[in-house]
């Protein structure tokens, strides 16, 4: 490939770009549907903090998505602005009528030549040709070349290009996966962004936590459900304490015995405590329950712990959930649907795990005490 030729193509589409983007925005300004959003994200930008420095560039980046991913859309800005467009600027959104922009989370995977990415779509498996001579910059203030990035991507006939502020998501890519079935299960990234954008931009809060690592172990908040008809904690092996707030109860282990050193992983709880943290909680009313771990290590321990004291029980090899604690904490906070809501009851007062280095101890005293055994 000629990347000189490239280049100057990707210039051309940029310069053209430029051109169009003020029509874009006072387009936007005038579609119902697309002001109704925008009043939300400088809604939401006023409520959370963390969002204030970015809500006009996320309102733009709406806006232009919105218009350059429908072909009814660019044709009617065409009609609208044709006698003050220029040629170039024309046949620019003419192929983009025929090449509609697209939403991509991907990945950097080599720089081809300069100024020229591979990336890899993470949602699809894809690669692509991509243009951008911002790349470099944010791999050096990430301090990582394999950053992941979010934003509206265009074809120029011979690679992608974007033309606006690109993010950078140093989070696990599981949380971007997690957080588009959590607000709208089972639809494509073009009707998340359409439906539900100003939800989505709570990830831009996350957009600087990178993966939380000890001792080699990834560290996040691991959730599995279960039932457990006529659960008793006596019949775990170790020593447990547990609290209780109405029908919920919340165990942590304060003792492992020589009968548990033989579990998976068992030798961690020595070498790396702060990754062997977990929490089990049953609802005595309901007998449903909830496995809480902070490293899939510890997972592995607790799953089979639980399934050794009740054969019966057939817990998954990797666990429901595993995502940031970031995350699991802006879910909460945002009321988004999870399915440990309902031991929130207890969480929120006594901490989701235990807070005690080597053996999971910490419990605090106040509340109704039940029986350690």
């Amino acid at each position: 490939m000629d990347y000189q030729t490239t280049k100057e193509r990707c210039i051309a589409f940029d310069k053209s770009y430029q051109e169009v983007e003020r029509f874009a925005i006072e387009w936007g300004m005038a579609a119902t549907h697309v002001r109704s959003v925008i009043d939300e994200i400088f809604a939401l930008a006023t409520e959370v903090k963390g969002l204030r420095s970015l809500a006009s560039n996320n309102a733009s980046a709406f806006i232009v998505s919105e218009l350059f991913q429908n072909p009814e859309h660019i044709q009617q800005l065409i009609d609208q602005r044709r006698s003050a467009l220029t040629g170039d600027a024309m046949h620019v959104l003419q192929h983009w009528i025929e090449n509609p922009w697209f939403w991509c989370y991907y990945q950097v995977k080599e720089e081809i030549a300069h100024d020229f990415w591979k990336i890899q779509d993470l949602l699809t498996g894809k690669q692509h040709l991509y243009y951008s001579p911002y790349i470099r910059d944010l791999q050096d203030r990430a301090q990582r070349k394999d950053i992941c990035c979010f934003n509206p991507l265009f074809s120029n006939g011979t690679c992608l290009q974007y033309s606006r502020t690109i993010k950078a998501f140093l989070f696990p890519v599981s949380d971007f996966h997690y957080f588009c079935n959590t607000i709208a299960p089972n639809q494509s990234l073009k009707e998340i962004q359409s439906k539900h954008y100003p939800t989505f931009l709570l990830l831009d809060l996350l957009m600087g936590s990178p993966i939380k690592m000890h001792a080699g172990l990834e560290i996040g908040f691991i959730w599995q459900s279960c039932a457990i008809p006529n659960f008793s904690i006596g019949r775990l092996q170790g020593v447990w304490e547990g609290k209780a707030i109405c029908s919920i109860e919340q165990y942590a282990l304060s003792q492992f015995d020589e009968s548990m050193i033989d579990l998976p992983n068992a030798e961690l709880f020595i070498t790396a405590p702060d990754a062997m943290r977990g929490s089990l909680f049953w609802n005595s009313r309901t007998a449903e329950a909830g496995l809480h771990t902070n490293s899939k290590e510890a997972y592995s321990l607790y799953a089979e712990l639980l399934q050794r004291a009740y054969p019966g029980l057939k817990l998954p090899k990797e666990p429901e959930i595993f995502i940031s604690q970031p995350l699991q904490r802006i879910i909460s906070e945002r009321n988004l649907a999870r399915p440990w809501k309902a031991f929130e009851l207890v969480s929120n007062i006594w901490g989701w795990a235990n807070t005690k280095s080597i053996t999971p101890l910490g419990i605090p005293d106040e509340g109704e005490e039940l029986d350690a055994y």
